[in-house]
């Protein structure tokens, strides 16, 4: 329940990793992969990820797979003095169980929106009589599990899709005045510049 609550953008469950003391958020910054955080001042691809203690790491960094949020059952990240078993990643250890089928049916859904009519235009899209641009993200998805035989054998499913729509707000394009176009067209008839203008006139 704790894992659910936390505000998680787009629900990536490494996200939490930045939750630690001594983990920072690179994105932006650094190109490795490994949840996009530096823990403990270590480069990011040295960061380890487990699935059920199967190794979930890439061969340049970072998480293969990245387990939709409500599957996840326990998150555990170990960071400095970790046992010899996560000898392989210097920096972070993140490790998750899933969650698995139970005697009794149980699920979950959600549905997470984002769209331009809840949100307020910009300060110079106002001054500027822009109107607000399009965004459009929805994410959705499901959870089922039960027994196929009681106290033995259990199924757990899960699906989860996103749908993103957005749109730039408009910029001022500079381009060459006519003139100048016939100016170059005129003087060198056989450049480039010369076939671009007059093949590729601007609209």
């Amino acid at each position: 329940s704790q894992v659910e609550n936390l505000p998680l953008n787009g629900r990536n469950i490494y996200d939490l990793v930045q939750l630690a003391p001594g983990a920072v958020n690179v994105r932006g910054v650094m190109s490795e992969n490994g949840a996009n955080t530096v823990v403990n001042g270590l480069r990011e691809n040295f960061n380890g990820f487990l699935i059920n203690g199967s190794s979930n790491k890439g061969l340049s960094g970072g998480a293969v797979t990245q387990p939709i949020e409500d599957t996840v059952q326990e998150f555990q990240q170990l960071t400095l003095n970790m046992s010899a078993q996560y000898g392989n990643s210097a920096g972070s250890m993140t490790n998750l169980v899933t969650k698995s089928g139970t005697n009794q049916y149980h699920g979950s859904g959600w549905w997470f929106n984002r769209n331009d009519w809840f949100d307020a235009n910009t300060f110079f899209g106002n001054q500027t009589e822009t109107p607000r641009q399009a965004l459009r993200f929805n994410q959705f998805g499901g959870t089922f599990g039960g027994p196929i035989v009681k106290d033995k054998l259990f199924f757990f499913l899960s699906y989860q899709d996103s749908r993103f729509r957005e749109s730039a707000p408009p910029t001022v394009v500079t381009v060459e005045s006519p003139e100048f176009r016939q100016a170059v067209i005129s003087a060198l008839p056989n450049s480039t510049a010369a076939l671009l203008y007059q093949n590729f006139a601007p609209t």
